[in-house]
């Protein structure tokens, strides 16, 4: 009970840093470059995909695993047939929400001088390449609807 509070308040002032404080950070430790960019969505996003799963699990259901539990079933098994079952929809929708967010929110880093994607938009536009930001901005819209296109899928197939 008090690791589950303490974790929970971790995870909030985690969350409460914005993903540009940890990039400033990053780059100041590490330099400019995909590096500093990557550390600063990991913490962010691993922290939100926490969040996430930890209150997908307050939320379940525990009567399927008690009752498996209860005829003699091994942890192990009430787990994979009274738990993971309710779980496994909500992870996977909310661990692709995740990844979807963690992709837009580069794209802000990366101008910031975090690197990778959003640095290569914003040199386009400051050379007037506009047909490289055109580009860009077209695979960043591609690569977000082929995750939500597997976040629907992964839901008709688990659901």
């Amino acid at each position: 009970m008090v690791v589950a509070a303490a974790d929970r308040v971790l995870l909030v002032v985690v969350r409460g840093i914005p993903d540009l404080v940890y990039a400033l950070l990053f780059v100041a430790a590490l330099g400019l470059g995909p590096y500093a960019g990557f550390l600063a969505l990991w913490i962010s996003s691993t922290a939100l995909a926490a969040k996430f799963f930890a209150d997908s699990l307050e939320q379940l259901d525990p009567l399927p695993h008690e009752a498996l539990t209860s005829v003699g079933a091994r942890r192990w098994q009430a787990f994979a047939a009274g738990i993971w079952p309710q779980f496994v929809p909500s992870f996977t929708g909310n661990g692709l929400f995740v990844a979807d967010l963690a992709l837009r929110e580069s794209v802000v880093l990366g101008i910031a001088g975090a690197g990778g994607v959003g640095y290569l938009m914003q040199e386009s536009i400051a050379t007037l390449r506009y047909d490289t930001t055109a580009a860009v901005v077209i695979a960043i819209a591609v690569v977000v609807y082929a995750i939500e296109t597997l976040a629907r899928i992964a839901r008709r197939h688990l659901l």
